[in-house]
């Protein structure tokens, strides 16, 4: 058997920190460490890395916990919600050229309020969008426009699509533009999420495959 040690910090005042040792079986291991081994080329950091996107798969597939996995043009992650909108953040707000986000939410959980949470994220980095609309992928047509965003309103356009999807039973998407900045992001009621330049007729299946 294999000791995996584990020094966890909490915001709480009452733990600072809290070590663990857990016993994993040997062939765990092995193919654990293995393909950390291929994936990073190397073990040093890169298993705390992958214990920690470990961890978020089991509290995100068994226990409700919203986690989103997220590909942010060089390499995959897989993190918090709150981590991944921190990032996305501060990186639009730096323009980091050639930023590009390809994200799907997992786990049990409810995906509305996920994307909810990232198109705030993204109005409150960028300002207003110039476009905002929901669109039938099928069709390929859109289905309605709002000219204008007012504040608040954030919450009911991501509802909008959800409703869209019932009514029509065929693949819809959220699209939001901001064409000074030449970004857009589009987003789907399965809890997929593009954010990147501008693309004529983008197909989200094709960014997110």
């Amino acid at each position: 058997m294999g000791n995996v040690d584990i020094v966890g910090y909490s915001s709480c005042s009452w733990v600072l920190n809290v070590k663990t040792t857990l016993m994993v079986e040997d062939t765990v291991m092995e193919l654990f460490q293995e393909n950390i081994q291929r994936t990073w080329g190397k073990l040093k950091g890169a298993q705390s890395e992958a214990l920690k996107e470990a961890m978020l798969l089991w509290l995100a597939h068994k226990q409700q916990i919203t986690a989103i996995n997220f590909h942010d043009g060089k390499q995959e992650h897989i993190t918090t919600i709150e981590e991944f909108l921190k990032t996305l953040h501060i990186n639009l707000l730096n323009r980091k050229k050639g930023a590009q986000y390809n994200a799907t939410i997992i786990g049990q959980t409810e995906i509305e309020p996920t994307l909810s949470d990232t198109l705030r994220v993204l109005i409150s980095t960028l300002g207003k969008p110039s476009t905002l609309q929901v669109n039938d992928k099928e069709e390929g047509k859109t289905l309605e426009e709002y000219p204008e965003l007012k504040e608040g309103e954030v919450g009911g356009f991501v509802r909008k699509l959800f409703e869209w999807e019932d009514s029509l039973e065929g693949q819809v998407e959220l699209v939001v533009e901001w064409q000074d900045a030449k970004l857009q992001c589009v987003i789907s009621p399965q809890g997929q999420i593009y954010v990147g330049k501008l693309c004529p007729k983008l197909d989200l299946q094709t960014l997110l495959a």
